[in-house]
């Protein structure tokens, strides 16, 4: 682009040539140009010089970008006005691409909640990774405080700005509220969700399904149970948006039968769930590629990565057992949900022909499948109080259970019985007229239903006057 400004003077006489005329010495329009030499070259370079100057007013790449997302507990009694909140690590990083146009060195985030701009920001440092103030990776107890406050229980949004005179993008996460009381449990993806470690994330890119069959239906169970779902992995945080993406698109591409049949053709296992997996934060490494394969590749990295998030999880809920229960593939992970003090009866190790073992992987699997799991989950992980599964109702997009408590509105006892006396009255319809009052005045109110109008001219006083009650109850009732 610069050889041609020189070439050509200044980039207006280059556009007056685009359309194929070009000037003498004397200024008279001369036939022919670079247009009419090479077809198209104009608008190459006019391209060319679009990007380039987006690229200097804000337009940047942000490959290679991605923040893991943020666990806050919350503790104390919301009617007495005394909550306190307690975060995990803030872990965002900008791609060294981004360097397009300038140095990020110390260019503000600014951090939007449910978009709602907060006072918290970060400064990028050489190593492309986002600090507060101080170099934390933690904000005040106030920017805590004044975050928890925005929060609606369940999962929140979280988009991080970059800003600066030639960069302008942003990175987006996901911020879980969750209750002191409540009860965690922890999922591996990659071999645990996946069928492999390897090749579960390549297949989720080529189309087709390589999970296995029944885990959507025990997490969703776990979720619907009143569980806070927590998936920790060892990828690194540069696809975590990718990574995302593939928990939301679980069980979408088994609804393809063009991709998946042709998975069959080339010999490769396909998952026949359509159930979408349950909302959960996920937390990934805090390393690129390189550095997060040689963690995922080392013999001892994994168990420390997974310790380390796990113990500062449970740091959140004042160092009370929080974690009923994990899912893994390898002994590194059974030993990280041990070491973070889950049950060895509550941790479950599948293998790569979906077989689940208990506590390790030794002598027969315990379980067959994760289907013949879901008949013992009751058992292993009661219902729970909680309201996990009345606030995660954000959508999936990735299809969702059956039970789905999407636009659900508490019911009242008045709402239940005046329900259950419709009911009662529609199945006694046989039953005598007096008997069939009584019962209604004794136990619940009426359902609306007129009695029967037989016999009215021969009714005594009694009766027209308790008839008269009953039609102005009735009318009262309609009101309301």
């Amino acid at each position: 682009l610069v050889k041609s400004q020189q070439g050509y003077g200044n980039m207006s006489g280059f556009k007056e040539q685009r359309n194929g005329a070009s000037k003498d010495a004397t200024g008279n329009s001369a036939p022919g140009g670079i247009s009419t030499a090479i077809p198209g070259m104009a608008e190459t370079f006019q391209l060319i010089k679009d990007k380039v100057s987006a690229a200097g007013s804000g337009s940047i790449l942000k490959r290679h970008s991605g923040a893991a997302d943020i666990v806050f507990v919350r503790h104390g009694d919301a009617k007495q006005g005394k909550l306190v909140y307690y975060c995990s690590d803030f872990h965002v990083h900008v791609g060294r691409d981004s360097k397009l146009g300038q140095t990020l060195t110390g260019i503000t985030v600014e951090i939007f909640v449910n978009e709602t701009k907060t006072s918290l920001s970060m400064k990028i440092q050489e190593d492309h990774r986002c600090m507060f103030e101080g170099g934390n990776l933690k904000p005040t107890p106030q920017q805590i405080a004044e975050v928890g406050k925005l929060l609606k229980s369940g999962r929140n949004s979280v988009r991080y700005q970059v800003l600066g005179e030639k960069a302008l993008f942003e990175i987006r996460a996901f911020i879980y509220l969750w209750n002191s009381t409540d009860k965690v449990v922890v999922c591996d993806i990659d071999g645990t969700v996946t069928r492999s470690d390897f090749l579960g994330y390549s297949a989720h890119l080529l189309g087709y399904e390589y999970t296995h069959d029944g885990v959507t239906d025990v997490l969703n169970y776990l979720h619907e149970a009143g569980y806070r779902i927590l998936f920790l992995t060892a990828r690194p945080i540069t696809i975590a948006d990718r990574t995302r993406d593939f928990l939301q698109a679980v069980g979408v591409s088994a609804r393809d039968d063009g991709s998946q049949s042709l998975a069959r053709m080339l010999g490769l296992h396909t998952s026949d769930t359509v159930l979408g997996l349950p909302p959960g934060a996920m937390i990934t490494t805090a390393e690129r590629w390189v550095p997060a394969l040689l963690i995922g590749l080392s013999s001892d990295g994994p168990r420390k990565f997974k310790t380390s998030v796990l113990q500062e999880i449970k740091s959140l809920f004042g160092n009370r057992q929080c974690f009923a229960g994990g899912f893994g593939n390898r002994s590194t992970d059974s030993s990280a949900y041990r070491a973070a003090g889950i049950s060895v009866s509550r941790i479950f190790l599948v293998d790569d022909n979906s077989k689940v073992y208990v506590g390790k992987m030794e002598g027969e699997s315990q379980y067959s499948s994760y289907a013949s799991l879901c008949e013992r989950l009751p058992t292993l992980f009661p219902p729970v109080l909680s309201d996990a599964y009345q606030h995660d109702t954000a959508p999936r997009g990735n299809g969702s259970s059956k039970f789905s408590h999407e636009g659900h509105q508490e019911i009242s006892t008045e709402d239940i019985e005046k329900a259950f006396s419709l009911f009662s009255h529609e199945d006694r319809e046989d039953e005598p007229e007096g008997g069939r009052r009584a019962r209604a005045g004794r136990s619940l109110p009426s359902s609306g239903r007129r009695p029967p109008q037989q016999d009215r001219a021969v009714r005594d006083d009694d009766d027209e006057e308790e008839q008269e009650q009953e039609q102005e109850q009735e009318q009262e009732q309609e009101q309301e």
